[in-house]
């Protein structure tokens, strides 16, 4: 049984409020020591991947490109 990207893209925009929600809630826990290295990049993307991936059950998060990094 496939899932079409319409099936996926569905459930993602219906979960988007937890999505975010997740985001903004790990993304403020961490500190620059957290995520300054390659390894602390790495740690966080997984540790997004998973919590996001708890929230879909039709389809699954595989990867997150970070395109920029903002730290204040």
């Amino acid at each position: 049984f496939e899932l079409s990207t319409l099936e996926v893209a569905e459930e993602t925009e219906n979960r988007l409020p937890q999505i975010r929600d997740s985001i903004l809630m790990i993304l403020p826990a961490k500190q620059y020591a957290d995520i300054s290295t390659t390894q602390g990049k790495i740690a966080l993307r997984d540790e997004l991947i998973a919590q996001l991936n708890g929230y879909l059950k039709t389809g699954a998060i595989n990867t997150i490109y970070f395109t920029e990094f903002v730290v204040q």
